[in-house]
């Protein structure tokens, strides 16, 4: 009889198994069920059953089917007691499988993991015909593949030291060219993916307090400096990023990458494409920030070439919530509020689920404030919840604004008390960047208050000499509209 469980039935749908499955396209679904079947890969029936059972159940996986019970039943009938620990060997074993057929169809789809493996076989066994017969093939295929990423370089790396390692075995006491070639290739590699995290480490540390150890950078940078690898597009161009970062005010830099990027992108992929024209696009923001408002334009071009070369979209098809809220920002500043709806509009779409509905609801409201539309934006505002800290920041700051703009005194108190504390007690926030935004609720709360104390022209002084201020244009703005209402 029967094994009765005094527990409800339960599901395994939000099992890692069922999780993974549910992120199989209908075709790797397919593939997997023939590498199951494969005796090769799998001798034991009862997994091609317990499969092919799951995949009756796609694409959602959920329902009464997926009771554990009543999956243990349909894999060794409805006579067998139910046994946990069995269904759960049963889960085990199918997800190991999975992990190896992923990693098999990773290796289908790259051909160089393909030729190393067999450049390994041969030059174990010193079967020198079909070892040169593989380089030849390995190293054409190298010549007609048109990305010059990092990659490109590792791989180069590899084929060298191979054809090297079968020179040495061969007892051959000679110069050989390919122990120079490899270490060069293994240096254009490691150099690029250095500068590549040390530009990574250098942008998030300006925003958020983590703390990251470079070893080795400071040689490493000096080394560049010393000896520029302008032969190598990659490694030039994160040198080019990562001196804008750390040295901005030398706008010779931004140029050179400009040009660099233009003349090179064709050799990345959509992805590394993409992160080295977000480079080029944040140091137009930080200049714009700083009052150089010509490079709005600039900002707008690249962001043109991401949208014609359709290197602005990731490899799921959508666009970052931060190149969403940039394309916004820059047609607000440009005051073009038809484009920028219409943008706002068409491109949410493009946006993850997970971001969709927050980021459409802040940047209608950030355009809704520009145009002066404040009931609207502070109705879009109250919708917004953010888990990212930056974001989360932004939208305090436009309600602020938009309290100011409507005249709700108590709610704007309020929030300056609220948000500085915030701010105050965020650890992952720079100093720098909290003082930039504690600086911004100190100012715009004096002119809220007109103290006789502290009189407009003093805080207008004030926020003038001040370098760095968010939305210092704005706080100006507002002075000079209390100093005309005071002369009427």
């Amino acid at each position: 009889m029967p094994f009765l469980s005094t527990k409800l039935p339960q599901k395994m749908e939000n099992s890692k198994l069922i999780l993974v499955m549910r992120n199989f396209s209908p075709k790797q679904l397919q593939n997997f069920s023939d590498f199951v079947a494969s005796p090769y890969f799998n001798k034991k029936n009862e997994l091609v059953v317990f499969y092919t059972y799951l995949l009756q159940q796609s694409p959602n996986f959920s329902g009464d089917s997926m009771q554990r019970q009543k999956v243990y039943a349909n894999v060794y009938g409805k006579d067998e007691a139910y046994n946990e620990k069995q269904l759960g060997y049963l889960m085990s074993d199918l997800f190991a499988l999975m992990e190896q057929f992923l990693v098999v169809e990773k290796n289908n789809k790259e051909n160089m993991p393909y030729y190393l493996h067999l450049l390994d076989f041969y030059l174990e066994k010193n079967l020198e015909k079909p070892f040169h017969h593989i380089l030849r093939t390995a190293q054409k295929y190298q010549e007609n593949t048109p990305f010059r990423d990092f990659m490109h370089y590792y791989n180069q790396f590899q084929l060298y030291s191979r054809e090297y390692m079968f020179f040495d075995y061969q007892r051959k006491h000679l110069f050989d060219e390919n122990l120079q070639k490899a270490l060069d290739n293994l240096d254009y590699y490691y150099l690029a993916l250095k500068l590549r995290y040390s530009c990574e480490i250098t942008n998030v540390q300006k925003m958020l307090t983590s703390q990251y150890d470079l070893k080795l950078f400071n040689e490493i940078w000096s080394y560049i400096q010393m000896y520029p690898q302008n032969d190598v597009p990659i490694v030039a161009i994160y040198t080019r990023i990562f001196y804008c970062m750390t040295d901005g005010d030398n706008e010779m830099h931004f140029e050179e990458l400009k040009q660099l990027l233009k003349d090179n992108i064709q050799l990345f992929p959509i992805e590394e494409a993409r992160s080295m024209y977000i480079y080029a696009i944040n140091y137009c923001i930080g200049k714009v920030n700083a009052g150089s408002s010509r490079y709005l334009g600039e900002m707008l071009q690249l962001y043109q070439i991401l949208l014609d070369k359709r290197i602005i979209f990731d490899n799921q098809n959508n666009i970052s919530p931060w190149t969403y809220i940039n394309l916004v920002t820059i047609g607000v500043r440009n005051q073009d509020y038809e484009w920028t709806h219409n943008f706002i509009n068409e491109y949410q779409k493009f946006l993850a689920p997970q971001f969709r509905q927050n980021a459409y609801s802040y940047n209608l409201a950030y355009l809704y404030f520009h145009q002066k539309y404040y009931d609207k934006t502070l109705s879009l505002l109250n919708e917004v919840i953010f888990d990212d800290v930056i974001y989360s920041i932004d939208s305090k700051l436009l309600l602020l604004r938009t309290y100011y703009e409507l005249g709700e005194d108590s709610a704007f108190e309020s929030l300056c008390i609220s948000f500085s504390t915030y701010l105050k007690r965020n650890k992952l926030i720079t100093n720098d960047k909290k003082n930039r935004y504690i600086q911004f609720i100190r100012f715009i709360s004096q002119i809220h208050r007109q103290n006789p104390n502290k009189p407009l022209a003093d805080i207008e002084k004030e926020i003038q000499q001040t370098k760095g201020l968010v939305n210092k244009a704005w706080l100006l703005e507002k002075i000079a509209q209390l100093k005309t209402k005071k002369r009427r």
